[in-house]
């Protein structure tokens, strides 16, 4: 004791002085989140601070309650990363597949078959491109023309790849 200061001898005789719970509070706060403070674990905490010349009774329980209820903690501590669920996989086998269609025409002159329309429809991903002509664009031309295109019997490039399946 020096005066009205009480001091605690270190293990390696250095004079540690001992500090009130209000001011332990208020070093810890500062120590750790202050403007130099590299925001340390609890024990850490407690030999910086042992480091720096202080000391109090439960020094080493107080210090990592602190840090747990310090708000960047709590923001970044170890989280669960695993979702709550099991996850199940989508079969997709063509996960990016967009098509475009658009009609050309009339053309002029006509095709020997009498056709005035050209539908084209691509595959964005693979760019495939598809096209058949038409005597009219009506919704029953459109779907008789793309069955008979779709049909087993044709194949196309894109369909015997050995990469997709056959549709």
């Amino acid at each position: 004791m020096s005066g009205e200061v009480l001091y605690n001898r270190s293990f390696d005789a250095t004079l540690l002085r001992y500090v009130h719970e209000n001011e332990a509070q208020c070093l810890m706060g500062e120590i750790h989140e202050g403007n130099c403070g590299p925001h340390m674990s609890g024990l850490m905490l407690a030999k910086k601070l042992m480091r720096l010349g202080y000391f109090w009774s439960t020094m080493e329980a107080d210090s990592p309650k602190h840090v747990k209820h310090s708000h960047l903690y709590q923001v970044y501590a170890y989280q669960i990363k695993a979702p709550p669920n099991e996850l199940r996989s989508m079969a997709t086998p063509w996960p990016f597949s967009i098509w475009g269609i658009d009609v050309i025409g009339p053309i002029n002159p006509k095709a020997s078959t009498g056709h005035l329309f050209i539908l084209v429809a691509i595959d964005y991903f693979t760019k495939w491109i598809e096209a058949i002509t038409l005597t009219s664009v009506t919704a029953k031309a459109v779907a008789c023309s793309s069955r008979a295109t779709s049909s087993p019997d044709t194949e196309s490039p894109r369909q015997s790849s050995p990469t997709t399946p056959r549709t």
